[in-house]
């Protein structure tokens, strides 16, 4: 049995093109049976609607799909109806889900045998943070550099979330694009950078305030975290009379505490 892979839809939207191994290509038709194996809805044979707006070719359709839009935007954007658009949407939207589950299988890091897949830490990491895995909706589409963005989103703790990844098709290798899917691929679990983990009495309680929460203790001022600059007399130097210069601490230093000195 010979090897075939999609290429395009043909002109006439009645057939998909697919390729050999040898570049020779064959016309598959389309049939309910086909669109329903690649999870598309059946056209109806119906009189094809009136055209508002400029009709786009399906090969431009398609390139719209590929690139990211879904059969409504394009739909609307054209005034074709959105049935006549999913004729020639459906091989790509299937393109795109195809793009996906070749992602979710990749390995986070390409060439070693045991490093967890896309699919396996991402998966692992909601859910030990009560996201149902199930509930994530993935999707990709094709940039135009021709590597493949692939997202994720999902809803947690009252917003909704979106991971980022670049995927290149050919060498299945997987590059976060931001933040939440680094920290969500990474090799170890880390607060997303600029966080700041307030150790003092003030930056505490500047971070309640800012929560709509109250402090347990007064807020210090920033006068009361600054030495004061009262001269300091030594008794063993009776002839030193001048005042000494008092360090400031820094800002970091004030929400951060002193540096530890080695």
């Amino acid at each position: 049995m010979r090897r075939l892979r999609f290429v395009e839809l043909a002109e006439d939207g009645e057939h998909i093109v697919v390729a050999a191994d040898d570049d020779e290509r064959y016309l598959v038709p389309l049939d309910d049976r086909l669109r329903s194996v690649l999870g598309a809805p059946a056209v109806p044979v119906a009189v094809p609607a009136v055209v508002s707006g400029p009709a786009l070719r399906p090969k431009d359709i398609q390139v719209r799909i590929r690139a990211g839009a879904s059969p409504e935007q394009v739909a609307a954007e054209s005034g074709m109806s959105v049935d006549r658009v999913m004729r020639f949407a459906y091989p790509v939207l299937a393109e795109r889900n195809q793009v996906v589950e070749q992602a979710r299988r990749a390995r986070v890091r390409r060439g070693d045998p045991t490093s967890p897949t896309l699919a396996e830490r991402v998966d692992g990491r909601l859910e030990a943070r009560g996201v149902d895995p199930e509930q994530v909706r993935w999707d990709s589409w094709k940039r135009e550099d021709g590597t493949w963005l692939v997202v994720a989103n999902w809803h947690s703790a009252e917003r909704d979330r979106t991971a980022r990844w670049m995927f290149e098709l050919t060498t299945k290798v997987l590059v976060p694009e931001e933040d939440m899917a680094q920290h969500l691929t990474g090799e170890e679990e880390r607060p997303f950078a600029g966080r700041l983990t307030p150790v003092t009495p003030l930056a505490a309680a500047a971070r309640a305030a800012a929560n709509g929460d109250h402090a347990t203790e007064p807020i210090p001022s920033v006068a009361d975290l600054v030495p004061s600059r009262t001269p300091r007399v030594y008794a063993d130097d009776p002839d030193e009379t001048e005042p000494r210069r008092v360090r400031v601490p820094s800002w970091d230093e004030i929400l951060l505490g002193p540096r530890r000195r080695q």
